[in-house]
């Protein structure tokens, strides 16, 4: 009896001393949006000089660093997510898109709004939220500051990058194909070209 245990123990030890560290196949870990949120809110409010919870803030929608003037999908639920992250961390945050009245219609009732005509006009805010966004073959570069409204000088600054996989619901790797100034262009495989947003082109 003891013959036969012995050499069994001896092989067991044996397969699991040569099995290479780390070599177990984890699920890969995703970066929730939220998530990137709370790393920025905590990043700037970290590394602020003069901004504190007794401020008004206003988070204004994150924008390509290129143009200023161009949003996308993941742009503007990262927008509501830092509100929800400052807010959560007692920081006063307020929401310019609520209009000055309720507009109740048979698909129900709102108040909020990007018609800049309906918007309240006594908004008062000290510092601003601003964030720029750059695409690149390998992810999104976030940039994120807080600006001091009375002279624009940066209160607070910070930054976060993610790739396609960790935000597979907002970014896609570019396709084999890609049609860049009206003329179509063939890789040999997708990833080739900068990052897309989902739904937007390519």
């Amino acid at each position: 009896m003891y013959k036969t245990l012995i050499p069994l123990i001896a092989l067991l030890a044996g397969c699991s001393s040569t099995a290479p560290i780390g070599d177990a196949q984890a699920p890969q870990q995703m970066t929730s949006l939220f998530g990137i949120a709370e790393q920025l809110t905590n990043d700037l409010v970290r590394h602020s000089d003069d901004f504190n919870d007794a401020q008004m803030l206003l988070i204004a929608t994150p924008v390509d660093a290129a143009s200023l003037d161009k949003t996308n999908p993941l742009a503007v639920q990262l927008q509501q997510d830092l509100m929800t992250s400052f807010q959560q961390r007692g920081y006063r945050v307020t929401d310019i898109n609520v209009s000055d009245s309720v507009k109740a219609a048979a698909d129900g009732t709102f108040i909020l709004t990007r018609d800049w005509q309906k918007i309240a006009a006594n908004v008062s805010v000290t510092h601003v939220l601003v964030s720029t966004m750059t695409l690149s073959r390998d992810g999104v570069a976030i940039n994120a500051r807080i600006i001091d409204t009375t002279d624009n000088h940066v209160s607070s600054a910070a930054n976060t990058f993610a790739t396609a996989q960790q935000l597979p619901g907002y970014l896609a790797e570019s396709n084999a194909s890609v049609s860049k100034n009206g003329l179509l262009y063939r890789h040999e495989r997708s990833g080739i070209e900068t990052e897309h947003y989902v739904g937007g082109e390519q």
